[in-house]
């Protein structure tokens, strides 16, 4: 009965450590766009100062495509979007 108890027991933090874990994934996949957005909005914001309008426009694409890269729709898409 020991061993089992000890089995158990074992599996529970095994089990625990899992979860924890896959929460912190969970936590960093959110964290790296947020960042990535911020950061290109800041260079944005830069370049829209200087009068740079190709890096604001650049940057407003890439702030697009990631959006479409990060989104969970599964639904197709035709290939003029792609």
């Amino acid at each position: 009965m020991r061993l089992r108890l000890q089995e158990s027991l074992e599996q529970t933090v095994a089990s625990r450590a899992h979860e924890l874990e896959s929460q912190n994934f969970a936590l960093q996949t959110q964290m790296n766009p947020h960042f990535l957005y911020n950061t290109i909005t800041n260079i944005s914001i830069l370049a829209e100062e200087a009068d740079q309008m190709t890096i604001v426009a650049f940057c407003q694409d890439l702030s697009s495509m990631l959006r479409y890269i990060s989104s969970h729709d599964t639904s197709p898409v035709r290939l003029a979007e792609e």
